[in-house]
């Protein structure tokens, strides 16, 4: 949210503030809420810093778009705790084997 802000923003005084805030909070390797990013990436971020642009942080977010697409959210989806807040609102019931199997609709026989 932060990155998309950033992106917005058109006075120069702020790109750098914004950019700073967003490094020390995100990418510095001290900072309690640094998010995980390869080496070359953290390298384009910190030389993007030199000058602080709208994009500065647009590798990083894309690494992490797709970090998040392709392990940490179909992690979420296939956790027990999504499961079981899933289940409230769509008509899934719990099985008898920690599984879940959908409730079949009522309706004339032969037509589900």
């Amino acid at each position: 949210m932060a990155c998309e802000q950033l992106k917005r923003e058109t006075n120069p005084e702020e790109i750098e503030k914004m950019a700073r805030y967003i490094y020390e909070r995100y990418i510095s390797i001290s900072s309690k809420k640094e998010v995980s990013l390869d080496s070359q990436v953290r390298e384009i971020v910190n030389r993007n810093m030199v000058k602080p642009t709208p994009h500065t942080f647009d590798e990083a977010q894309l690494q992490i778009y797709t970090l998040m697409h392709r392990d940490s959210y179909p992690r979420f989806v296939n956790s027990e705790i999504y499961r079981r807040v899933a289940s409230l609102g769509c008509g899934i019931q719990p099985g008898n084997n920690q599984e879940h199997t959908a409730v079949k609709p009522k309706g004339k026989k032969g037509t589900t």
